[in-house]
């Protein structure tokens, strides 16, 4: 499969880049790594997207929430599937991002960790089994992240709520009394931590917690291949996590 990789000189973008060479160069081909910064000619680089003349399968975006616009416009032009795997993004970004799933076929998800997927699964069980426990979800990222909360805390809070009455997403600690329906989100930036999200069920009688813990960027460059092999042929429309995960045909 042929993929370009748009914010190849990020860190995510490295990663994936790094993980082809090490575990799927039969499987994968990066034709265009695109970014600003770059220079230098293996993988074929290009500062933008736009200079790239050739064909790909997949263009798999680890760029900036904000670059969603060139990205799409590139899509569309050219009939090319896509991976958007950046966060943090505006009412705006997000409306561009479903008005081109009507034409073509889009993988959005805010965290393209299996695992991750799969932890937040066992939270929302949780969360409907436990309906009496107060919640609490502590997301813990890098101090140049520049989100926060980040999309993926943002995206599992607001899941949560919707399996309580009355739910609501609470930024920070609350003092005194809860809404029962409330899912508290505390944010930290520290150090050169990958990503932890952890999901607290308190109840009179016990505390249950689901963890997910991202040791390595490989976790999501792993994710977004899986994505790519996934959506590659699929109808117009959006996808998630869930699709790909209900799908069992995955590599991975």
């Amino acid at each position: 499969m042929k993929l370009i990789v748009n914010g190849s000189g990020g860190r995510m973008g490295r990663a994936l880049i790094e993980l082809i060479g090490r575990r799927h160069a039969g499987r994968f081909e990066v034709v265009c790594a695109a970014d600003p910064a770059n220079g230098g000619s293996e993988p074929p680089r290009y500062a933008s997207l736009r200079d790239f003349g050739g064909r790909a399968d997949c263009i798999i975006d680890f760029s900036r929430h904000d670059a969603v616009f060139e990205v799409f416009d590139y899509a569309a032009g050219t009939g090319t599937p896509v991976v958007e795997a950046t966060t943090g993004h505006t009412a705006g970004e997000e409306a561009a991002i479903l008005a081109a799933a009507r034409s073509l076929p889009v993988f959005h998800a805010p965290n393209l960790s299996l695992g991750a997927a799969l932890a937040a699964d066992l939270a929302l069980a949780a969360a409907r089994s436990l309906p009496e426990a107060e919640i609490d979800l502590i997301e813990t990222h890098h101090d140049r992240k520049t989100d926060c909360p980040g999309g993926t805390a943002l995206d599992l809070a607001a899941k949560l709520a919707r399996t309580r009455q009355d739910g609501e997403v609470v930024h920070g600690a609350v003092r005194g009394a809860r809404n029962a329906g409330s899912v508290c989100v505390h944010s930290v930036r520290r150090g050169d931590l990958i990503g932890t999200h952890e999901v607290i069920f308190t109840t009179p009688t016990q505390t249950v917690r689901v963890v997910h813990e991202a040791r390595d960027r490989a976790a999501f460059a792993e994710g977004a291949l899986a994505a790519a092999q996934f959506i590659v042929g699929r109808r117009a429309g959006i996808y998630t996590m869930k699709d790909l995960i209900d799908n069992e045909n995955m590599f991975y």
